[in-house]
């Protein structure tokens, strides 16, 4: 009985390992094709986007865009289960040039979903429970360029 148990463990180990990958592939995948949605206002490259895509694909879509933008607003949102989830990722020349912290944008938006949120200058994330709200947000994100 011991041994069926360990057994099931280590498939559950390695199934939750391939679900992970996958994941990672997704977001790697949907990068290539966000790019030709980015607009620029004012001088810097925007996006605001519902993405199927959990709250970790998206931290990890929104990393591997910081890398190649510099000058970048993007606030990205997913329906996670019935519950709204919403990051922002603000780039390094866009903070410095226009003053702009993820963090205060995060908690602004997370209004819009009845939730709360937080995070450093160029990354934050809020939760929240109206996901009725996600189309609010992405609107009310290119104000900030404004």
């Amino acid at each position: 009985m011991v041994k069926v148990v360990e057994d099931l463990q280590k498939k559950n180990s390695n199934l939750e390992k391939q679900i992970l990958e996958l994941k990672k592939g997704a977001a790697t995948g949907m990068s290539e094709a966000i790019r030709k949605e980015i607009i620029e206002i004012n001088g810097t490259s925007f996006l605001s986007k519902k993405v199927d895509l959990d709250a970790n694909g998206i931290k990890d879509l929104a990393f591997e865009l910081r890398k190649e933008y510099k000058d970048i607003l993007l606030v990205l949102a997913t329906d996670a289960g019935g519950k709204p989830v919403i990051s922002c990722l603000v780039g390094d020349a866009t903070i410095s040039k226009k003053g702009l912290h993820a963090g205060n944008i995060i908690k602004e938006l997370a209004s819009d979903i009845k939730g709360g949120g937080g995070g450093q200058a160029f990354f934050a994330t809020a939760g929240g429970s109206d996901v009725s709200g996600i189309e609010k947000v992405l609107a009310k994100a290119k104000t900030f360029l404004s």
